[in-house]
């Protein structure tokens, strides 16, 4: 069995990850970059977490 499946699989999963971190770490630095000049996101909220989360 090779092992391309399972790079190509762990590299699409870190991506996913490092880009859940980096929107956290955003939404905690400036919350307005998720909310000045987008629609609201999951009934207006300006909680952080849920705004990095979605």
């Amino acid at each position: 069995m090779t092992q391309s499946p399972r790079i190509v699989g762990l590299s699409i999963l870190m991506c996913v990850i490092y880009g859940v971190i980096h929107d956290q770490v955003t939404a905690r630095i400036c919350v307005e970059y998720f909310t000045i000049g987008h629609k609201p996101i999951l009934g207006g909220t300006e909680d952080p977490t849920v705004l990095g989360f979605a």
